[in-house]
């Protein structure tokens, strides 16, 4: 990373996959006596949202420090980023390493690597990962947030059964995904998180009404169904 950072959001690295636009650089290097592909790649959005989450992990471990119950696993943050005083008098004081906080800014936020033994395409090896990244997270998403783990069954009609619903479920979610990904929706919710936020959304039906009568619906929940393209000004 330290090879390309000062050149790395030149147009010539600038690289576009879909919607997502990023900056990429590819060398070679080796490994276990092989060639392989470095692609280096760089997103500045990324970068903001990566350097204000770390802010709040540094915000977090210094409260950790000032009230005097450190967290063994997040000892060496303690020592990189953190110097502590104590005195009679002021008694402990918890400083900020400015320089070290800035130099994950400069040096880290933004920056992630892939290393493949025969894409030599930066985007194309990406692409690659993205897929490969989704059908994880389509497993995890079975297991989790469609309560997979086990199938509670006691014979193997009710289990294809079960196991339809779930590729049904699957299915939903995916397209759901896929459209949270175009919209971008996915930089503030999570797949459980979107549907949680449309749980209060109800429509109520009253003798001698036509229509059905829907709740009021939030700044965030008008975003997520027009994101959706849900008309839904038709029933509110």
């Amino acid at each position: 990373m330290d090879k390309v950072r000062n050149r790395i959001e030149n147009y010539e690295y600038f690289r576009r996959l879909g919607s997502y636009t990023f900056f990429a650089d590819t060398d070679t290097t080796s490994w276990k006596g092989h060639r392989c592909y470095r692609h280096i790649y760089y997103d500045s959005q990324k970068a903001s949202s990566q350097y204000a989450d770390f802010l709040e992990q540094i915000e977090l471990w210094k409260m950790e420090l000032e009230e005097n119950r450190p967290v063994e696993k997040h000892k060496s943050y303690y020592e990189k980023y953190f110097i502590v005083k104590e005195t009679p008098k002021r008694g402990r004081r918890v400083i900020v390493q400015n320089e070290q906080v800035q130099m994950f800014k400069q040096k880290t936020a933004g920056f992630f690597i892939l290393i493949s033994n025969g894409i030599k395409d930066p985007v194309k090896a990406l692409k690659v990962y993205r897929d490969k990244d989704m059908v994880e997270k389509g497993f995890d998403n079975l297991k989790n947030a469609l309560d997979m783990k086990r199938l509670r069954v006691h014979s193997a009609k009710a289990m294809q059964g079960r196991l339809f619903i779930q590729f049904v479920a699957q299915v939903l979610s995916a397209v759901i995904y896929n459209i949270m990904i175009s919209s971008k929706l996915d930089e503030k919710f999570t797949l459980p998180e979107l549907i949680n936020e449309l749980k209060s959304v109800h429509s109520i039906r009253l003798d001698g009404h036509r229509k059905p009568i829907f709740t009021k619906l939030s700044k965030t929940q008008r975003e997520i169904l027009d994101s959706f393209d849900i008309d839904y000004a038709a029933y509110v």
